[in-house]
Order: C-alpha cells, then structure tokens, then sequence
C-alpha cells in the first residue's frame, strides 16, 4: 500500500529518538571526561551531572510522546506504510519503552549518582589497595543491581538472568553455565602443558633493551590503529586507568589505553581490542544512527569484534611482519632485535598471570569465569561483599593457580563493578567464541585471506564484517546471528582447537 501524502509519524519518531541519542551522547562525553580528564575534586560534581542527563534521558524514554508516536508508527506499519526495517525499528522501540516504564525515575537518578562516585572510590581504593573503602558503595550497587532485576524480571529463573539480558539478549545461565564448563574441562587442563613449554623458552621482553618510552609507544600504536582502519578524524586515542572505547555520536568515537615502558604489548593490545570495538561502531548505517538497525545488539557481538582483531588477527603470524615495519618509525632500536617469529612467541605466550587485561588467550577465560561465578554469587546473595576478596583468591586458585597479594591485583583490578556491570563479564568469553567462528567462516569465504593479513590489506575482512555483522544492527541475537552465519550456535570446541594450534605453532617457528 502506498504511503498518503502526509508526513508519517514514523519520521517524527526519527527524529525523536535521534534526539535522545544526542543525549546519550553528551553522557558519554561526560563519562569519557571522568575517566580521562577530570580532576580528581569535580567527581561528587561530575556525577551529579550524570544523574541529570541519565533523569532527562528516562524521562524521553517513557514520555507520552514517545508513547504516542510509538502507536502511531504501529499503525502505520499495520497499513504497510513502512519498510522492513522501519518497522523492525519501531517494534524494538517499543520494547525498549516498555523496558524503561518498568523502572522508576528515582532508580534512575540514585544508580547514575552512585556509579558516577564510586569511578573515583575504585580509583582511589584500587591505588591505595583499600578493598573497605570501596565495599559499602559497592554493596550499594549490588543491591540497586538486584532492585533492577526485581523491575524487569519476567520468565527470567534468577535475577543474574534477568542482568545479562542488559547486555545480552537472550542469553542466560542455563547456556552460558555449558560453555564455562566446557572450558574447565577441555581447555583450563592445557595451561600447564602450554606454560611449561613456554617457559623453556626465553621471553624477548624481559630484556630491558625492548623498553619503549610511553610517548612512542603512543605514536606506535596510534598508527596500528589508523592502518586498522580507525579515522582520526572521527575519533581519538587517550590514556586512562582502564581501557575502553565510547560513541559520542554517529561521527565521533573515542578509545583510551594504558601500559608500561618496560612492555610494549599492554598498551599495543589494548589498543587493537579497542580499535575493534570503534571499527563495529563505526560500521553502523549512519542513516540509522539512534534507531535499532543503528544499533549493536549484544555486548557479545561487540566484543567478538574486539576479540577477533585483538587475538584472531593481531596475534596471528601473518601480522608480525606489518607490526615490525611499524615499530622500526617509531622505535628502530627495538624493532631490529625482533622478527615476526620471535614476536609472534612472545605475544601468545603462556603463563599464568594475576591480571584479566594482561592474560594471555588461554588462561584469559579462567579470568573471565571466575569473575562470571563471583557476581552471580553477589547478585543471588549467596557471597557477600566482605567475603569477597576471599572468594577471589579462592577462585584464582582453583583456576589459574596463582594466588594475588594484593586486592588491588584481585578484586579491585577491574573497573566494570564500580559501574554496576553485572552480567558483562561472560560477553568476554562468548565473543571469544563467536570470534573464533568468524574468523573460520572468513577463511573459508575470503580467498587468500591470510595474504591479506600479511600486508597488511584489510578491505576483504572489513567488508565481510561490514556485511554479515555490523550491517544487522539490532536484528540477530548473538547466538541467532552465529547460528545464521556459521551454522552453529557458540561453540567452546572451535574456539579450543584454533587457539591450540595457534599455540603450537608459535613453540614450533
């Protein structure tokens, strides 16, 4: 049926969600600026700013405008006025609307003021490894985190279930349990096997000689970004206390990272993690922006793209060649010391180790795991908040087989908590898989596909990631959309068995 000659409220509702991502976006700014360049003494400030923008945001998120153009645009894809994703757009706006009317205003104020203070609490308790000085905010979390659940929860079994659907729709204990468990018994057995043969052979960066001052690694690994294909000109890379990527809006997006002198990788691979998440928000149809199909479904999408670029093509062999010749403009002395297989041993090597950012692909899910089993426990009231740093060297010990000393190399190392993250931590680990499966598909697709890698030429896998992923919007579900593109839901075996002989072959160069 053809549309009247009248402006639809279709349109309307564009524009009005458009809007209110501009809004999501000013937060964002302020939360990139907390994390990056306020002073320490405008945090109380600073989040009282957040609770404002986060009260307006909920409020054009339930407005009986929205409502009203919400039906209005209903009716007009019931008349067949809208196209196929106009009318995919509406109906997930309605959801959403319908998600966010489950929540009180109140709720939302008091959840952004909390966690806009405890960014500085962590930050102060983590330096000066003060673990009760961040528990009672952190308490606080917890139970506004369970208050959530208790509003959303519908068929959800747990509260934990209802959390994960924040950042992974359709996902939950019952399959996520599986693929943990299936990692305790088929990959965590390895770490030994791999950790002994790695450590017979000698790690080139624990000679000082590979040192590279922080203002040049900078400059290194802001190339590695732009060549990944990051534009500057819509983004930038600054330091932070913990690495992450944020969409200020369709045109800019910023990443951050940290590191060592003494250790070029930490901040190399923080930045190629990151560089995979803008370059998954950058493949986003811009017409689109602030609508569904504009939009990134899962956490678990997002980070199979940062996972694929970060360990599927920046640890593979093909790619050390590239990164040597890049290192030599920025570090020469260092660069001639190395080749493409002495840096490819050193960037997959094995051992155990106390931090999740700086674990290698092998022990980084015990990491993963142990932090999916500790929240579930917090959040289901079976650990409480003093209890936990306990739990936590408990944990590490059964899967990692080191033990932290300090709570600032155990509880306190992440930032996610402090933000009341609870159920993003397995995304990590699912996207690893997911990652795994798409870099298997790729190879299978994309002819001489490797090559590519070497040259570092990155138009054939952008544009398969562009058309099979980013392009979907909000569409799939991570496992409908792993499923719909490589035949197969998640799948721990694929992932084990690409890693391991990526493994044995970097022992082997």
């Amino acid at each position: 049926m053809t549309q009247p000659n009248l402006g639809r409220a279709y349109d309307k509702l564009v524009g009005y969600q458009q809007k209110t991502a501009r809004f999501s976006g000013i937060s964002a700014l302020l939360g990139w600026d907390q994390q990056v360049m306020m002073p320490p003494g405008a945090a109380e400030e600073r989040a009282l700013q957040m609770a404002a923008l986060s009260s307006l945001h909920h409020e054009r998120n339930t407005s009986l405008e929205l409502v009203k153009l919400v039906d209005q645009s209903l009716n007009e894809s019931q008349k067949g006025w809208l196209s196929e994703d106009e009318v995919f757009n509406v109906q997930e706006i309605k959801n959403d609307l319908e998600n966010e009317q489950k929540t009180p205003a109140r709720w939302v104020e008091e959840f952004s003021q909390v966690t806009g203070q405890a960014f500085s609490q962590w930050i102060e308790a983590k330096k000066n490894n003060n673990f009760k000085s961040f528990a009672p905010v952190l308490k606080r979390i917890i139970t506004l985190c369970q208050e959530r659940a208790d509003f959303l929860k519908t068929d959800q079994k747990n509260r934990y279930d209802v959390l994960i659907q924040e950042y992974d729709p359709g996902s939950s204990c019952d399959q996520i349990d599986p693929v943990f468990s299936d990692l305790q018994k088929n990959l965590y057995p390895k770490f030994g096997h791999y950790a002994d043969a790695f450590a017979k052979i000698s790690d080139p960066f624990s000679n000082q000689r590979l040192s590279v001052p922080m203002a040049d690694q900078f400059e290194f690994c802001k190339k590695v970004a732009q060549d990944l294909h990051f534009s500057f000109d819509y983004g930038r890379l600054d330091p932070a206390p913990h690495p992450f990527m944020t969409t200020l809006s369709a045109t800019e997006f910023r990443i951050t990272m940290r590191g060592s002198a003494e250790d070029f990788r930490e901040m190399l691979y923080a930045v190629i993690h990151e560089t995979g998440h803008a370059l998954y928000e950058m493949g986003l149809e811009r017409r689109y922006y602030g609508l569904p199909m504009g939009q990134v479904k899962s956490l678990s999408l997002h980070e199979s793209q940062s996972r694929f670029w970060e360990n599927n093509i920046g640890r593979s062999l093909e790619f050390m060649s590239g990164l040597i010749e890049r290192l030599k403009i920025y570090a020469p002395q260092v660069a001639e010391r190395l080749s493409a297989s002495s840096l490819f041993q050193a960037v997959n090597r094995v051992e155990r180790s106390l931090i999740r950012v700086e674990a290698d692909e092998l022990t980084y899910h015990a990491h993963v795991n142990l932090r999916y089993d500790l929240e579930k426990a917090l959040i289901h009231g079976d650990l409480s908040v003093q209890d936990l740093p306990g739990a936590w060297r408990e944990k590490m010990k059964q899967f990692v087989g080191i033990v932290p000393t300090t709570d600032a190399e155990g509880c306190l190392q992440d930032v996610h908590w402090s933000g009341g993250a609870f159920g993003y931590f397995p995304t990590y680990s699912l996207g690893s898989m997911m990652a795994a499966q798409w870099w298997e598909k790729i190879q299978m697709e994309v002819p001489n596909v490797r090559e590519d890698v070497l040259g570092w030429n990155w138009d054939s896998i952008l544009g398969f990631l562009r058309g099979h992923i980013h392009s979907q919007g909000r569409r799939y579900s991570s496992q409908e959309l792993c499923k719909k593109l490589t035949g197969r839901p998640v799948d721990p075996a694929g992932f084990i068995k690409m890693t391991c002989q990526k493994l044995d072959q970097s022992l082997t160069v």
